[in-house]
């Protein structure tokens, strides 16, 4: 193999790095348009690149193009579709164009993946009331409130195993701390 050849991998690889960079400066300035056009380069070096489809949409988003943010949910969803994280965002989109019914169905297949995602019940709760169903609404909130509680817990549980990891590594197997 030439020396040539062995160098288009690393030239590709530092083209996606120097797109990636500076396609979030140009998105965080505002120039949406330029954050879309170094997406799609990265999108031209590695069709499969998830996390181009999912920056470009969001400056889809940003710009006001939300059936062009959703052809790249969709794509990141083609990629992955266990990731509840493209089916809320998609589900959003379709809900601002009045599609409620699809989004309804984008926030159950996220719920279905992830049954403690709080945010996919607070949006398929609002989506609910704007086509006028105010008890299932509700009975979303309410769902989103104990995924949500049970969020916390399960954070809290696993900042306290962390500590206790700490603890017994600083001391050498042996418990160190006091509980607090």
């Amino acid at each position: 193999m030439s020396k040539k050849s062995n160098l288009k991998p690393i030239a590709a690889a530092l083209g996606v790095i120097f797109y990636r960079i500076r396609g979030e400066a140009k998105r965080k300035l505002g120039n949406h348009e330029g954050a879309i056009a170094d997406y799609s380069r990265i999108i031209k070096l590695n069709p499969d690149d998830a996390k181009a489809y999912t920056n470009r949409a969001v400056a889809k988003r940003d710009m006001g193009d939300p059936a062009g943010a959703i052809a790249d949910y969709s794509r990141i969803i083609e990629l992955n579709h266990y990731s509840p994280e493209a089916y809320l965002p998609r589900g959003g989109a379709k809900r601002k164009l009045g599609d409620h019914e699809g989004a309804i169905a984008d926030y159950d297949r996220a719920i279905e993946l992830s049954p403690n995602y709080a945010a996919a019940y607070t949006n398929r709760g609002n989506a609910k009331r704007d086509l006028g169903d105010p008890a299932g609404a509700e009975a979303d909130f309410g769902r989103a409130a104990e995924a949500q509680r049970r969020e916390e817990e399960a954070r809290r549980k696993w900042e306290e195993a962390i500590r206790w990891k700490s603890a017994l590594t600083a001391g050498g197997g042996r418990i160190t701390m006091s509980r607090s």
